[in-house]
């Protein structure tokens, strides 16, 4: 359980920080250098050349978003 919240976490940070460099680039530029990185991107030297986080239609989770209305509701 520990290790998927930890996944979810550098997922979710990983994809904040490259959304916002363009708006933020010396801030951002400085938090990705720090983070660990995966070791497919060991060779990606700045967040300035890194992908641009896309839509994946696979981490759509429907039942998930009607749970979390019922909680809201």
């Amino acid at each position: 359980m520990q290790s998927s919240m930890v996944n979810t976490l550098y997922t979710c940070l990983d994809a904040s920080l490259r959304m916002m460099h363009p708006f933020m680039p010396f801030i951002t530029e400085e938090l990705w250098q720090r983070l660990p990185r995966e070791a497919t991107e060991q060779d990606i030297p700045s967040i300035m050349l890194a992908s641009y986080p896309q839509y994946n239609s696979t981490e759509d989770y429907a039942t998930a978003a009607e749970q979390y209305e019922l909680v809201l509701g």
